[in-house]
């Protein structure tokens, strides 16, 4: 079950870890997922910088910035859960991916880290949860045709992970067959980088100990109500001012639901 997050005891590891890779190339998309993981309640954030620590110490004081080699940082058992792609060149997915899988670790892989699979799916095989974009959906599936959500599915049961296909209708789909799809968002969102801050949401989730599918659903919903909170012509970081509220709202939702569930037990 997911911790809520807002419980008297509650401390940052308890909350969850968020571990990202770097990219040294553009790093801009690695800062703009660490801080969608920040706003939407990750308990403490780290980056894994290596020979590009000094830079990434310039951004926001409270993330924690590691240079120490990737495999030193996974010998810290606490790090479940890794972010895997934004900002990352192909060359640097390659560094840390495969090393990250055979450590055994969660890892959400998007942007680079699909680049880096290019037309071979199955070298994501291992991975918790991938975040397509359309383009980069058909360039490792083809094209999902007339039938999208058949095609979500079945390629989150060709490589063993739950897929998101974002979009204005965007298609969450689990290797045993569940979907969802989520219309909970906002044209705000069609901004660069947005994807990048779904991909800090969704870590989160999955920090905060949720299921793979329900972290995924429950991140691009979270992202699509901050989506609808920022207003008119946002930049995505803005975004990052409003994940706080949608996740409260989240949760005020989901206890609603089970007391109405208590009360027709009753």
């Amino acid at each position: 079950m997911a911790h809520s997050g807002d419980e008297p005891e509650d401390h940052k590891y308890r909350r969850g870890v968020v571990s990202l890779c770097a990219g040294q190339v553009m790093p801009g998309a690695t800062r703009l997922a660490a801080a969608g993981a920040r706003a939407s309640g990750a308990g403490l954030v780290r980056i894994s910088a290596g020979q590009g620590a000094e830079a990434y110490r310039l951004g926001a004081p409270g993330l924690v910035i590691d240079e120490a080699p990737l495999e030193a940082l996974l010998e810290d058992d606490r790090r479940k859960v890794w972010l895997c792609g934004p900002g990352l060149t192909e060359g640097e997915v390659e560094a840390s991916l495969p090393v990250l899988l055979r450590a055994g670790r969660i890892v959400l892989a998007d942007a680079g880290a699909l680049g880096w699979a290019g037309e071979c799916p199955a070298r994501l095989e291992g991975v918790a949860v991938i975040t397509p974009h359309i383009g980069e959906f058909t360039r490792l599936f083809g094209s999902p045709g007339d039938d999208p959500v058949m095609a979500v599915r079945e390629a989150a049961r060709q490589i063993g992970a739950t897929v998101v296909l974002k979009g204005a209708v965007s298609i969450i789909a689990a290797p045993d067959g569940r979907v969802a799809l989520n219309d909970h968002a906002s044209p705000a969102l069609a901004t660069a980088g947005s994807g990048d801050t779904l991909s800090g949401v969704i870590a989160t989730m999955l920090a905060a100990g949720m299921a793979t599918w329900e972290a995924a659903c429950a991140g691009v919903w979270l992202h699509g109500e901050a989506g609808l909170r920022a207003g008119n012509w946002p930049i995505v970081e803005a975004l990052d001012s409003h994940l706080g509220d949608a996740r409260a709202k989240a949760i005020a939702l989901a206890c609603g639901m089970e007391d109405l569930a208590v009360k027709r037990r009753a």
